[in-house]
């Protein structure tokens, strides 16, 4: 994963995580999410994908098919990788962009100390409520209505 540090020191870093790589093809929220990976290379910024949950969905050439290939993608690496990674780039990152509530709930615990250092953005992807509320109802499970 070092593949650009070296060189690019005065670049803002972001570390963007996702269930996987997003790709424009895949829907449920990948087009939105390949879009904003891409804007935020063409802003200048250095980024490091990295797929949390489907770590090994891609090979090399199909990861980078319609991401910017000048993006770092951490393949292969799951959430144990993660821990390991955070802690030996503590200091690397300027913004961590979480993606999709599950990320967040994954990876909280481990980026709290990073606070100090630069800015987390949680990004839920979209409003969820009322898939959850009616995947509750599907399950027999009534929810109480609020005035």
């Amino acid at each position: 994963m070092a593949r650009f540090a070296a060189s690019q020191r005065e670049k803002k870093k972001v570390l963007y995580i996702d269930d996987r790589v997003p790709h424009c093809d895949l829907g449920a929220g990948f087009p939105r999410s390949n879009t904003i990976v891409n804007i935020i290379r063409e802003l200048g910024y250095d980024l490091t994908i990295y797929p949390l949950h489907f770590p090994n969905e891609d090979n090399w050439e199909a990861a980078y098919r319609d991401i910017n290939p000048y993006i770092e993608i951490a393949l292969g690496a799951d959430l144990d990788g993660f821990k390991k990674v955070i802690k030996l780039r503590k200091e690397y990152f300027d913004i961590i962009w979480i993606s999709r509530p599950q990320n967040m709930k994954a990876i909280g615990e481990n980026i709290h100390f990073l606070k100090e250092k630069g800015k987390i953005i949680y990004d839920a992807e979209t409003i969820f409520t009322d898939r959850e509320i009616l995947k509750e109802e599907i399950n027999g499970r009534i929810i109480a209505k609020e005035n």
